[in-house]
């Protein structure tokens, strides 16, 4: 997926051998510039691509580079700089302090929370919009379908038993609602 986004700037009648550093700055300026929409229906947003990201494709093509010339089919490459990137991500709830917040959180919200925690899905794009015909009882997992995930690849979850006890309660509260007229295809 990352060449996906070389091929366009550096693809057509451009050759390696005549690539400079201003030529990686310019597809860096380009690729910030870019706008990539995320998510699924009213939940789809804009966003730039990260540093992170944009690193990842030049190291996808520092090593394009790397094995042209370990080939012998360039005699040099270019200096490909880097972007600074954040730092890793920190500060996750532990057990008790996740816990000790969805005590004070409606019940909705807090199966919401809670299940952002076990799973690691974005809440937004990911569990929000989940469908209960993306829960599978019998093979005891809940899945993305490809597109609707930031990678666009799909994903699945296997079942752990808070997982699968937080989806029963889940549907406790679904099937109330359906007693009382009120469809709900969400989890």
């Amino acid at each position: 997926q990352r060449v996906n986004h070389l091929r366009p700037f550096f693809g057509g009648e451009r050759r390696m051998s005549g690539l400079r550093v201003s030529d990686i700055r310019a597809y860096i300026v380009d690729r910030q510039r870019s706008v990539i929409v995320t998510g699924v229906g009213d939940h789809q947003r804009e966003r730039h691509p990260a540093n992170g990201q944009i690193n990842r494709e030049l190291t996808t093509l520092k090593r394009m580079f790397s094995l042209a010339v370990q080939s012998e089919k360039l005699a040099r490459k270019p200096h490909i700089p880097l972007l600074a990137e954040a730092p890793a991500r920190s500060g996750f709830f532990e057990r008790e302090q996740l816990d000790a917040v969805c005590q004070h959180l409606p019940s909705p919200i807090a199966a919401v929370v809670r299940f952002a925690h076990l799973t690691g899905w974005r809440v937004d794009s990911e569990v929000l919009t989940l469908r209960w015909a993306n829960v599978d009882w019998t093979g005891e997992s809940v899945r993305l379908e490809a597109g609707t995930t930031k990678s666009g690849e799909p994903r699945v979850f296997p079942f752990t038993n808070e997982l699968r006890q937080l989806l029963r309660e889940q549907w406790v509260a679904h099937e109330e609602l359906r007693r009382r007229g009120t469809i709900c295809p969400s989890v």
